[in-house]
């Protein structure tokens, strides 16, 4: 049997590359160093960008927001009860510091690039305080993920603009997410969706809560 990374050397021949950029890694606590740089090496991967993920479980804890939270979910078509706690453990495993991500770019720079994050769903002092932070760290780029983060774009101009204004005046990349995640996220859709679409989004909200089972086709 071929060993996983021999399976790339002949599209990486092809095209006359010796191997991969891959800029949307996330370095998770949970993974050790050693882990994290044995994974990127089997995978091929010559350089890679470390995303950092500003996320903050207890905000769950917050009696309005988990309201917000769970209203979003059940306007979704999301009924699983355990799906609040489901997203809380989440927002626990991916919570991955600016630090870590620094200090893993700075102890190999050959295979390491790395973006900061910062949370626009908290108070604008400390939104502030994370972006000098991200400067002084000298971390590359700017990651933001409205679902895990739990804000919607259209009521946070005024912090994204800041953030984008310092990422243009810092020369730093701004990176958003805008697709959907693993758990019950509720997602930034209009408030008058096509019926078809609407369909679609809640369908995949269930799918990834674990509530959702495929009806029978008719005969």
């Amino acid at each position: 049997m071929a060993r996983p990374t021999a399976l790339l050397d002949e599209p990486l021949a092809e095209l006359s590359l010796e191997g991969i950029v891959d800029v949307h890694v996330h370095p998770l606590p949970m993974l050790s160093e050693e882990e994290l740089l044995r994974e990127v090496r089997s995978a091929r991967v010559r350089k890679a960008v470390l995303l950092a993920l500003d996320v903050d479980p207890s905000v769950l804890d917050e009696p309005r927001s988990r309201a917000k939270f769970m209203e979003e979910l059940f306007n979704a078509g999301v009924w699983n009860l355990r799906a609040l706690e489901n997203a809380r453990e989440l927002l626990r495993l991916a919570r991955t510091p600016n630090e870590r991500v620094a200090e893993l770019a700075k102890r190999h720079p050959d295979a390491f690039l790395g973006f900061g994050s910062v949370n626009p769903s908290r108070p604008s002092s400390y939104v502030r305080e994370t972006l000098a932070q991200i400067s002084d760290l000298g971390l590359a780029g700017v990651k933001l993920l409205p679902t895990l983060q739990l804000f919607c774009p259209n009521k946070a101009k005024r912090k994204l603009k800041a953030i984008l204004r310092f990422c243009e005046r810092e020369n730093l990349v701004a990176m958003f997410h805008t697709g959907c995640d693993p758990g019950p996220w509720p997602s930034g859709r209009s408030r008058n969706p096509p019926p078809r679409a609407g369909r679609a989004r809640q369908r995949c909200q269930a799918i990834r809560s674990g509530s959702w089972t495929r009806a029978p086709r008719p005969p």
